[in-house]
């Protein structure tokens, strides 16, 4: 069995790029990707983690998240109840990137 250290050690950056792309887009757990490519769940984080600050460093991302008043719903009240405004809200988060 080929040990996993030097299968993270041998991937090209090309390859480094296209394991953190697959784990932002997958629904599959770290797990499953490092047992199917043969590389530690460790590695993994590392370049999860790396990947991530690419992207910061690449786009500015401006969030806001507000909460706007409505009546009350004849439906489902409680997925619309603020307990921090004491009253139902529509809850509305915008991105900017």
């Amino acid at each position: 069995m080929t040990d996993n250290s030097s299968i993270a050690a041998n991937l090209k950056p090309e390859q480094r790029k296209e394991l953190f792309l697959e784990i932002q887009s997958s629904h599959q757990t770290l797990t499953a990707i490092a047992n199917r490519e043969g590389v530690s769940r460790k590695f993994l984080h590392q370049q999860q983690k790396k990947g991530n600050k690419a992207l910061e460093k690449e786009f500015l991302i401006l969030m806001d998240v507000m909460e706007s008043p409505i009546e009350r719903p004849s439906h489902h009240q409680k997925s619309f109840y603020s307990g921090k405004q004491k009253q139902h809200t529509l809850k509305t988060q915008v991105v900017f990137g």
